[in-house]
């Protein structure tokens, strides 16, 4: 069913890389709706909604884990729903859709210049690699620094601007 993702304790479960497909089904079937409610160029409604319907879901799985109604552990806690779940990864989809919006809507005559060519592929290729470092050094050598919270809010908040910068850069410059 794809639905694999959503659950702590089958979300690796046979084929372990499956549990993405939660992840871009949920995307694909929201989508409408998030596309519908950026129809006047806004993201940030439909991704506070987006973020809000997550800390919701995962308040119901986790109530539903207090009272021993989730064997399979339905979004348990916002640790499993930040890492495995749309929700928690919404901003790399919204990041993704804002420059797409940017691109599409920017004239050819008023395209956002840069002060210097290859401003934003750098800056964003610099971004993107001091985060990478940053995660890195949250490491302790049992785990990886993405495990860890601030590794965690850095990956799935911060480095998605590193990644549309350069590829803005890379397409514009």
């Amino acid at each position: 069913t794809l639905l694999k993702g959503f659950f702590k304790k089958i979300s690796l479960a046979g084929v372990v890389q499956a549990w993405t497909l939660t992840v871009e089904l949920t995307f694909y079937v929201l989508a409408p709706w998030l596309f519908w409610l950026c129809r006047h160029r806004s993201l940030l409604l439909p991704y506070v909604l987006t973020l809000l319907t997550g800390l919701l879901l995962t308040a119901i799985g986790f109530g539903l884990s207090e009272i021993g109604y989730n064997p399979y552990g339905f979004m348990p806690d916002l640790t499993f729903t930040a890492w495995n779940t749309f929700f928690g990864r919404a901003t790399e989809f919204f990041a993704g859709m804002g420059l797409t919006y940017s691109i599409g809507s920017e004239d050819k005559a008023k395209r956002l210049s840069a002060p210097a060519s290859g401003f934003f592929t750098y800056t964003g290729l610099g971004l993107f690699g001091l985060l990478l470092f940053i995660i890195s050094t949250e490491s302790d050598g049992s785990q990886s620094g993405i495990t860890k919270w601030l590794g965690l809010v850095l990956h799935n908040l911060l480095l998605p601007i590193g990644i549309v910068l350069l590829l803005y850069g890379l397409m514009r410059e």
